[in-house]
C-alpha cells in the first residue's frame, strides 16, 4: 500500500492514502502526518522522498528556488527525523531520497548544487535513529525539446524502471547516481600511508616558485 504526501499550503488529509503537507510551516505537519499514519495502522517501513526531483525551477510567491530546495530538502528531512524520534519509532525503516542535478559523476555541469545540503541529514539520521537507513539516488531527467516528446517519454519510462529497481534493493545506507544505463555508487578506497610516505620522500617537498596554502 502506498501513501502519497504532496507539498501544499497547509496540512490536510485528502483521502485514505493522500495527504498534503506544508514544508514551510516547519515540524508540525510532519508530526501530524506521522500521528495519522500511526493511528490508521499505516506506519511506513519505506519512505521515498521525491521533493528534490525537479523538472523546472518553480517556487511559491515570495520565495526562491534555492529556498524551495532547502524547505523541501534539508529541512524536510530534518523535521521528518525529529518527528520520527518523537513518535519513538522502533521498527526498521529505510528512507530513499531521490534528487536531480545534485551529484556530479564526471565533469558534467551541476545544475543545483544547493540540493547537496540534504546529504547532511542523510548521513546523520542512521546514526541518531535506531534501525533507520538512508540512501540518496540522484537522477538526470531527460531534457525537454520542442520536437522530442515521444523520445523523452520513452526515456522517462526507462528511467522510471531503473529507479523502481533501485528502490526495491535491500535497505542500506549509500549514495547512488543513475546516468543513462550506468549506475554509480560512492565508495571508499584504503589509503596506503606507508607507500605515500616513501613516494613523498623521493620527491622534493617544496618546489621553487611554488604556491602553498597554510
Amino acid at each position: 500500500e502506498v501513501v502519497v504526501v504532496r507539498p501544499g499550503d497547509a496540512y490536510s488529509q485528502i483521502d485514505a492514502n493522500n495527504y498534503v503537507l506544508s514544508p514551510e510551516h516547519g515540524r508540525d505537519g510532519y508530526e501530524a502526518l506521522l500521528r495519522d499514519l500511526k493511528s490508521t495502522g499505516k506506519w511506513p517501513d519505506r519512505i521515498v522522498h521525491l521533493w528534490l526531483t525537479t523538472a523546472d525551477e518553480s517556487f511559491r510567491p515570495g520565495s526562491s528556488f534555492f529556498h524551495r530546495n532547502q524547505e523541501q530538502g534539508f529541512y524536510s528531512l530534518l523535521f521528518l527525523a525529529q518527528s520520527l524520534a518523537s513518535e519513538g519509532n522502533s521498527q526498521p525503516l529505510h528512507i530513499s531520497v531521490v534528487t536531480s542535478g545534485m551529484q556530479q559523476t564526471r565533469d558534467e555541469g551541476l545544475p543545483h548544487p544547493e540540493k547537496a545540503t540534504v546529504l547532511g541529514p542523510v548521513g546523520v539520521i542512521p546514526r541518531e535513529l535506531p534501525q533507520t537507513t538512508c540512501a540518496t539516488i540522484d537522477i538526470a531527467l531527460p531534457a525537454r525539446t520542442r520536437f522530442g516528446g515521444k523520445r523523452r517519454a520513452a526515456a522517462l519510462d526507462t528511467l522510471a524502471e531503473q529507479l523502481l529497481c533501485e528502490l526495491q534493493q535491500p535497505a542500506a545506507n549509500g549514495n547512488v547516481a543513475l546516468r543513462g544505463d550506468r549506475r554509480y555508487e560512492k565508495g571508499y578506497t584504503r589509503f596506503n600511508a606507508a607507500k605515500s610516505r616513501v613516494e613523498a620522500d623521493s620527491k622534493p617537498a617544496i618546489r621553487p616558485h611554488g604556491v602553498y596554502l597554510i
